[in-house]
């Protein structure tokens, strides 16, 4: 069960916002949720590697994608500390629900129906929590490999090639 895609962040949700074009997270949560952050193009096979050679203690179980939870707060720390000339103004912004739904349907021409799933899913981070709150502790025992850190993602990231 894959947790929220790295990729989802720069440039979608952490992007630059007129009209100071500041680096801001945008979410219609609070910065204290907490997200598994998970990069599948380089982690889905450290998770298959670990179900492979770990099959019969997990048959029946599930296993969950991702690093250890991270707060909105610790993401934008994160950003501050790897591009300190852009993360300079960064902030956390917390979106109204119609905020968020109206975003979402008039700038990422989402339909109104998607657009309102998408907030649901949100709002469940900060009421039940992502996994309905499960620990990690189990998942991440079965990876040999190391998972990439939301910190080498972002240096990677197509969205932040060209920051300092």
């Amino acid at each position: 069960m894959p947790g929220v895609y790295m990729s989802n962040f720069p440039g979608n949700v952490l992007r630059p916002t007129p009209p100071n074009n500041n680096w801001v997270i945008s979410l219609p949560v609070p910065s204290t949720s907490t997200f598994p952050m998970f990069d599948p193009d380089s982690d889905s096979g450290k998770f298959v590697k670990g179900i492979v050679l770990k099959r019969d203690q997990l048959l029946g179980k599930r296993v969950l994608a991702s690093t250890p939870y991270m707060t909105g707060d610790e993401i934008l720390a994160t950003f501050k500390k790897v591009f300190p000339v852009a993360g300079k103004n960064a902030s956390y912004h917390v979106l109204t629900s119609e905020e968020f739904k109206n975003n979402l349907i008039n700038y990422a021409k989402m339909p109104e129906f998607a657009a309102q799933e998408l907030l649901e899913n949100f709002q469940l981070f900060e009421e039940f929590g992502y996994y309905g709150g499960a620990k990690l502790d189990d998942s991440l025992a079965i990876l040999e490999d190391k998972l990439t850190t939301w910190e080498d993602f972002l240096k990677k990231a197509p969205a932040t090639k060209d920051l300092e």
